[in-house]
């Protein structure tokens, strides 16, 4: 039987006598990375792989293990967003593609594979990066699998505890009151983790009052959250699908709304509220596609004006590579908290460009190709460019692809011209 990459990588590490950490430090890469590549889950470039045969003065000889597979696989994994590549309609004629119904169903059943355990064999919820991590599971990833489940055809068998785990992991008073969640980084609880929280429990069949719904995510509204519209969307996702006419609602779109920055007669969102003493900020493709994602359907003009001017420099911009932010917030006179925040922007924009009367297919089906690119068929699995595989992402890929399936499917239908967004009672 040849050799394969991931075997080879084993032998040699262990005939060295390193540890993944020395060879992932030595290549620039996460310890996760090296695990998957001795896991065979998918290939090193070839840049790294020479970088690996200069570490154990291998030779050429572990470049000269890369099969034509391997080649593609690793490009596919390292590729950046921008790649063009062949039209789907030659990629059919060259070699028969999966269905996305069974691609999906791949999607599914890996992430059921990847719950966690406890001693006595009871689901717990799942961690942050699904594949290469043995930390704990994470309250917020273990949110985005349960959604992911439901967007996948519903819950799993062991749903009922993984709920449970999850309600025991909220933040209380001394009397019993249910706080909010928090993620593994933060010391209190946060609006965008317990918004979270709260729709995937819903989503998975747990009935929270809306008023206990409202009283808890306005107790958590700060000041860095009015000032960041990936905060706001994400309180708001849930919130105009459980109580669109809610003050609460109208109060937080109307701080998204204020977080709009004027580029060019066009008022887009950026990263964060423009301030006085900061520099202008660049339009966000990323927070632009949330925002209008979450507020197309809110009853007030101006939003449906603001939403429809921001779709149309969607139509055009470029720009669709990953983002990440970093937000902070002061927690005493000597240390703030600080939570890394990626953007599979793709996603969002994928899913604002399905939600038009006539999809443009052309401008879809290139947002798409920025989707794919981050998908390992070994891992059955969308990945990060670290070599993590965080649940959101997978939450964010499945709710794109499936808008995007339902979007370019022709119907006999004629489209007709746009309804009128609609509006609030007493708008001009």
């Amino acid at each position: 039987m040849p050799t394969t990459i991931s075997a080879e990588l084993r032998r040699r590490r262990r005939e060295l006598d390193v540890s993944q950490r020395m060879v992932a430090d030595a290549v620039g890469v996460r310890r996760a990375t090296v695990t998957q590549w001795e896991a065979g889950r998918f290939p090193p470039s070839v840049e790294r792989l020479r970088r690996l045969d200069d570490f154990f003065n291998a030779g050429g000889e572990l470049v000269g293990l890369l099969t034509a597979a391997d080649r593609a696989a690793a490009g596919g994994f390292e590729r950046t967003a921008g790649t063009v590549a062949h039209s789907s309609a030659n990629r059919r004629e060259l070699n028969p593609t999966r269905s996305l119904f069974n691609v999906l169903a791949d999607v599914r059943r890996a992430i059921v594979e990847e719950l966690c355990l406890d001693d006595d064999g009871r689901a717990i919820g799942w961690r942050h990066s699904l594949i290469g991590s043995d930390g704990p599971p994470s309250e917020l990833s273990t949110c985005y699998a349960l959604k992911a489940l439901v967007l996948l055809g519903g819950p799993d068998a062991q749903n009922s505890a993984v709920v449970d785990w999850l309600l025991h992991r909220a933040v209380r008073s001394d009397g019993g009151r249910l706080i909010g969640w928090r993620s593994q980084v933060q010391r209190t609880p946060r609006l965008e983790g317990t918004a979270a929280a709260i729709d995937a429990l819903q989503l998975a069949g747990v009935n929270i009052p809306i008023d206990e719904i409202l009283t808890i995510l306005g107790r958590l509204v700060d000041d860095t959250a009015r000032a960041r519209p990936f905060i706001l969307t994400s309180a708001l996702e849930p919130l105009l699908r459980l109580a669109p006419d809610a003050e609460l609602a109208r109060t937080l779109v109307a701080e998204l709304m204020a977080c709009r920055v004027d580029f060019g007669g066009v008022r887009l969102w950026s990263e964060r509220r423009l301030l006085r003493h900061q520099s202008v900020l660049a339009p966000s493709v990323a927070h632009t596609a949330r925002a209008v994602e979450v507020l197309r359907n809110f009853p007030d003009r101006e939003v449906g004006d603001a939403v429809r001017s921001a779709e149309q420099w969607l139509g055009v911009a470029d720009g669709l590579a990953e983002a990440s932010e970093v937000i902070r917030r002061d927690l005493d006179e000597y240390s703030r908290e600080a939570v890394v925040i990626d953007h599979f922007t793709a996603t969002w924009v994928v899913r604002v460009l399905a939600r038009a009367a006539v999809p443009d297919a052309d401008r879809l089906n290139n947002a798409l190709q920025f989707v794919w690119a981050r998908y390992v068929p070994s891992l059955r699995l969308w990945a990060w460019g670290n070599g993590d595989v965080p649940v959101w992402m997978q939450t964010d890929a499945v709710a794109a692809l499936q808008g995007a399936a339902l979007a370019l499917h022709a119907t006999p239908i004629l489209a007709e011209e746009p309804a009128p967004h609609p509006s609030s009672e007493g708008a001009g």
